[in-house]
C-alpha cells in the first residue's frame, strides 16, 4: 500500500512538473530564464514516465483482482463439485447450495471493498 501511495505521488509530481513546464513554455517560448532548450520534448518525456508509473499502479491492481477472483472461482468450483446430480437435489439442498455460493461471493466482495477503502 505504501509503495502504491508513493508511486501515485511520483506520478502526480511528474504530471504537475510537465504541466508547469508546458505553461511556462507557452508563455515564454523556447527560452526560459535565458536557457534555450526544447522544453516541449521534456514535457513529453515527463508525461510518458508519469503514464508508465500509473500503468504500473493499475497493473498491480489488476494482479490483485485476478488473484482474488481465481480464489473465489476455485471455492465456487469446489462447491459445485460437492452437489453431484443437480436434477436429484431437493429444494432444501438447492437452497443451501445457493446460500453457500452467495456467502463465498459476499466474502470476496467484502475483501475487495476492504482492500480499496482502507487508508
Amino acid at each position: 500500500m505504501r509503495i502504491a501511495a508513493s508511486l501515485r505521488w511520483i506520478e502526480f509530481g511528474l504530471a504537475l512538473a510537465a504541466t508547469i513546464i508546458t505553461a511556462m513554455v507557452g508563455i515564454a517560448g523556447k527560452e526560459i530564464f535565458g536557457i534555450k532548450f526544447d522544453f516541449v520534448a521534456l514535457t513529453a518525456v515527463l508525461t510518458t514516465i508519469a503514464a508508465a508509473v500509473l500503468a504500473h499502479i493499475e497493473a498491480s491492481r489488476c494482479d490483485f483482482l485476478i488473484m482474488i477472483y481465481r480464489a473465489t472461482a476455485r471455492r465456487l468450483s469446489a462447491e459445485a463439485a460437492k452437489i453431484g446430480d443437480v436434477d436429484a437435489m431437493t429444494a432444501e439442498s438447492w437452497s443451501q447450495f445457493v446460500n453457500r455460493c452467495e456467502a463465498i461471493i459476499s466474502e470476496e466482495n467484502t475483501g475487495w471493498a476492504a482492500k480499496w477503502t482502507k487508508a
